[in-house]
């Protein structure tokens, strides 16, 4: 083996150790059953499955009056599926990219926030994220869910200001396997 040829293997095993992980590394952390840590999910633009559209309901809206988004998730399929999680969860932005303040809750369900590694979940945490109205997350074959979603559960929205928001969904197929998460169209929401 020449020089090159051993420079080329360190480097390229230097590459393989710095990708790699550990099987422990990779885990979320887990406190009472719920994740407690950074998740990283696959966020597909659209689904073969199902397509999702969100819309605002009043726009512009004013604070103190809380923001809704009106959600429709279309089962494009043949078969049942299910939503994974048990609201859409929003990554809303400021007109300067940034996060607007998040709730607890919106910590809670935002696995791409950097409040979510410190967020503690409490026993009654799932069921104040998806609220008493939420219908049930089984979607049949070719029908379509709609339900409205309080965007203010997962962010402050005291100020005034204009947001960008998108939606994430995770479904799952008719055998309860993952099928992914993927987002809806982004909306602007003007707050004033």
């Amino acid at each position: 083996m020449n020089i090159r040829s051993v420079y080329v293997l360190l480097v390229a095993l230097a590459a393989y150790a710095a990708t790699a992980q550990s099987p422990q590394a990779s885990k979320p952390v887990v406190d009472n059953g719920h994740s407690t840590g950074a998740v990283h999910r696959d966020i597909s633009e659209s689904s073969a499955l199902a397509s999702a559209v969100i819309s605002t309901v009043r726009n512009p809206a004013t604070v103190g009056d809380g923001v809704k988004i009106h959600v429709v998730i279309q089962n494009r399929s043949d078969r049942d599926i299910e939503l994974a999680d048990s609201i859409v969860v929003f990554d809303a932005r400021d007109g300067n990219g940034a996060l607007p303040p998040e709730t607890y809750l919106g910590c809670l369900a935002h696995y791409f926030s950097p409040c979510y590694k410190t967020a503690k979940p409490t026993v009654h945490a799932g069921a104040q994220l998806r609220g008493p109205t939420l219908p049930l997350p089984t979607i049949a074959a070719q029908q379509s869910l709609a339900w409205d979603q309080a965007l203010g559960a997962q962010y402050d929205l005291s100020h005034p200001g204009t947001y960008t928001v998108v939606g994430y969904v995770h479904i799952l197929d008719d055998g309860g396997q993952d099928a992914g998460t993927f987002k809806t169209n982004k909306i602007k929401v003007t707050v004033q």
